[in-house]
């Protein structure tokens, strides 16, 4: 195509979608455009001008355009090796207007191929995007476009750039490191010499869209990237004190991505200092800078006031930092958070139900995000703290999050489900207002849908499991209402997410279960399917299983329901058995309680246990185990064994000491004595009771 063609062909395609489309479909149009994207277009002033038309036209293609799978792959082979061919022209230009062009497009092809891997990961959105179907073989080409950027030997020439007196070569490069996607490309860029001092000036310079430019690619850098924020502390020795500088500023962009930044640190320096034997509550901010992280969270409650561009990145940051610090929790309520996020919440209903509210459009698309983003917060609000979760029910945020539960956005569902698996973990909560609210049906209509998102399903499971935890009346009400034939459909899911889910919402609700209860449950699930659940292929769904059976198995009458259900005592314990062969820890833990709580019934289930071979020998082992929660277990197996019942004839308990005295238990239990206390302290109760 000459000049004339390609300047008009850009001007009728950039802004225009239809038109794109039209384009895409005129394949040798666009190879030949393709082909002007090379550094022998360098050598005369028509070729360039070429090279620069196809440049903007191929890099506008790469915007604003949702393409079906079919259209991705067609896309990737149409523009396959633009890529390549914008790094080699880019390497050996001079011209810095060229390299602005080529830069541009390079931009545009990474943030679309970063958004196709990102994608088919996991929709993080509360728009439905099921029209937009990743491909497998698009998802995998778009990682390995992003690797031909940002593993290339050619990486360090291509940000000398960063130097540049062209401020938008320098804006577009900044912005091209905002589509990094993984840890490797994470880690070569920052192996580039003066990159982090490049970020620094340019963060701290006095033009605005390149401040915020570079505050985005620092973020992007620093995300979930402990190395990038040791680096960049080496060069701004006081990054925290000096990123809070921005929260004077008028611009809000400004001080939202100084926030997302802060961020960045703020949680790296948590994973420094996390404890790994304790709940995920992350007091250590007072070691680090709690002014300074206070302030933090203020700054970002304020930018929920700001233009829903705002809003909707600010929700998010919000939540992300709140899920992991109790201390920051309570000091957003203190702040006025939560009347804050109703009203929010009130104007995006509001706005649904808008004559003027045009679906799929921008506007709309936004007013959903936002909703999910503020049920993100309040989620992570209600994660950890009671009282927390009190004052979220008193700020009437409930109804909300009830009517959220049945939103057609699959990720506003999702978020709301997230709320209720929240605010469930509070007894207080769950016997009042969760109760009250009905949601268990809403939770039901969920994980029974079989169009529904396998995360969301998930997610409502792992709510149920917390909302029949216990002494919940609503055990009865999912008999009653179908619950239960629910739940034992999905533990023949295919998705073994889903298939664990649910076995450990069942595990809930059989914990301290009357008979009556779990004989139903029992009579649901099939001993036949419990046979076939123990021999899953996954071995998280396995362990679930067991602990199942460990709940089920509580007393004499219960033990003789399961055991009749295997088709005998020796057959169920054959079973546990089989369980014992594997090096596994957690189903070996498992497999430990359910035989110990066998172990809590009559003296002739008791016996049982004593002279089979398998289980003595396998009990020993345990009692020797690298584990200390195995050790634990198999003692506290030892201390029910010798555990006098009511009534107990004199004989049959001599007959089971002398047992254990043959089987040499008591001098592993004199060991034992010595150990932790978690283990230490059922040996010298089993120790005691085989002495008296």
């Amino acid at each position: 195509m000459e000049t004339d063609q390609l300047k008009e062909l850009k001007n009728s395609v950039i802004g225009d979608v239809e038109q794109k489309k039209r384009l895409l479909g005129s394949r040798d149009t666009l190879a030949s455009m393709v082909e002007q994207i090379s550094p022998s277009s360098l050598h005369s002033r028509v070729d360039t001008d070429k090279l620069i038309h196809s440049t903007l036209i191929i890099g506008s293609l790469y915007t604003s355009i949702k393409p079906e799978a079919s259209d991705q792959r067609y896309l990737n082979s149409v523009l396959d090796g633009v890529v390549r061919r914008l790094i080699e022209t880019a390497t050996v230009c001079s011209c810095q207007r060229v390299q602005e062009y080529l830069f541009r497009c390079l931009r545009n092809a990474a943030l679309y191929y970063k958004s196709v891997s990102t994608l088919s990961i996991t929709n993080t959105t509360g728009v439905d995007v099921d029209c937009i179907n990743i491909d497998e073989d698009a998802s995998l080409n778009a990682a390995v476009q992003l690797n031909t950027i940002f593993l290339s030997p050619h990486l360090p020439n291509l940000l000398k750039h960063l130097k540049s007196s062209n401020r938008q070569l320098v804006i577009n490069t900044l912005t091209l490191l905002t589509a990094m996607s993984d840890s490797r490309q994470r880690a070569s860029v920052i192996s580039v010499d003066g990159l982090f001092e490049h970020l620094n000036r340019y963060i701290y310079c006095d033009v605005l869209q390149i401040q915020i430019a570079a505050l985005k690619a620092l973020g992007a850098i620093c995300k979930d990237y402990a190395p990038a924020v040791t680096s960049f502390r080496q060069v701004q020795t006081k990054a925290i004190p000096s990123l809070t500088v921005f929260f004077q500023c008028k611009n809000a962009q400004l001080r939202l991505e100084a926030c997302t930044v802060l961020v960045h640190i703020v949680k790296s320096q948590q994973s420094d200092f996390h404890r790994t034997n304790g709940p995920p509550t992350i007091q250590l901010l007072s070691t680090i800078d709690r002014p300074k992280a206070l302030e933090l969270i203020e700054q970002l409650i304020r930018l929920l006031d700001e233009k829903i561009e705002i809003q909707i990145p600010a929700s998010f940051i919000l939540a992300n930092i709140l899920s992991d610090a109790t201390d920051l929790e309570d000091h957003a309520c203190k702040s006025g958070i939560l009347s804050k996020l109703h009203d929010i919440f009130q104007t995006c209903l509001q706005y649904e139900e808008d004559e003027y509210n045009v679906e799929g459009s921008k506007l709309s698309e936004n007013n959903l995000r936002l909703q999910e983003g503020i049920l993100m917060i309040v989620a992570a609000l209600a994660l950890h703290l009671d009282e927390l979760r009190t004052l979220i029910v008193d700020a009437q945020l409930l109804k909300a999050i009830a009517v959220s539960l049945q939103h057609k956005a699959k990720g506003i569902r999702g978020s709301a489900a997230q709320c209720i698996r929240a605010l469930s973990r509070s007894v207080g909560v769950l016997r009042t207002s969760l109760v009250d609210s009905g949601v268990e049906l809403t939770l039901l209509n969920i994980i029974s849908n079989e169009e529904e998102d396998e995360r969301n399903k998930v997610i409502a499971l792992m709510a149920l499991a917390n909302l029949v935890c216990g002494f919940s009346p609503l055990k009865q009400k999912l008999i009653q209402t179908g619950g239960v034939k629910i739940l034992v459909k999905l533990t023949y899911s295919a998705s073994h997410k889903v298939r664990l889910n649910t076995l450990w919402a069942i595990k809930n609700m059989v914990f301290a279960a009357s008979t009556e209860l779990k004989r139903f449950v029992c009579d649901q699930i099939g001993f036949t399917h419990f046979r076939k659940l123990l021999n899953d292929s996954n071995s998280e769904v396995v362990e679930q299983v067991l602990f199942v059976l460990r709940n089920l198995v509580t007393r004499e009458l219960d033990i003789n329901l399961v055991c009749n259900g295997f088709g005998g005592q020796d057959e169920f314990l054959e079973v546990i058995e089989n369980k014992f062969q594997t090096n596994q820890v957690e189903i070996l833990l498992q497999a430990a309680y359910v035989i110990n709580n066998v172990a809590t019934g009559s003296d002739e289930q008791k016996k049982a246990l004593l002279w089979r071979p398998v289980i003595c020998s396998n009990l020993q082992r345990l009692l020797t185990h690298w584990d200390e929660r195995v050790r634990a277990a198999a003692a506290w197996t030892l201390r029910n064994l010798t555990n006098q019942i009511d009534g107990q004839p004199y004989r049959s308990r001599i007959e089971i000491l002398t047992r254990m005295r043959s089987l040499e238990f008591d001098k592993t239990l004199a060991q034992l004595s010595q150990d932790h206390y978690s283990v230490s302290e059922p040996a010298r109760l089993a120790l005691d009771g085989m002495n008296t």
